[in-house]
């Protein structure tokens, strides 16, 4: 089960790519566009109320995303075809609280 996600390049509800945190403590950088396709996951150590800080940084084709300041992946999108757009937070299940959202150039 999807717990949240930090969502960049947002076209819609179905076109973005997203840092999914999974409730077993994958992380996930997903492609949600005509499906979800997985570019890179890994396992972390994760607890359930702690607050963690997601990071996901897009230069054209290039992802990269950090959790706790770690990083985490460096992938490119051989079909990049997401090339702009908005960003959002989501989450599927049970609660989120948020700090802050910061972007930048």
């Amino acid at each position: 089960d999807v717990c949240s996600s930090d969502l960049v390049r947002v076209q819609g509800l179905r076109r973005y790519y997203a840092l999914r945190l999974y409730r077993d403590g994958t992380v996930a950088l997903v492609k949600a566009l005509d499906g979800d396709r997985v570019l890179a996951s890994r396992k972390v150590g994760i607890e359930f109320g702690k607050s963690y800080r997601f990071a996901v940084q897009v230069k054209g084709d290039r992802l990269i995303a950090s959790l706790q300041g770690e990083s985490l992946f460096d992938v490119q999108d051989p079909d990049a075809t997401l090339t702009g757009g908005g960003i959002g937070i989501l989450c599927e299940e049970g609660r989120l609280a948020l700090e802050g959202v910061s972007v930048a150039p």
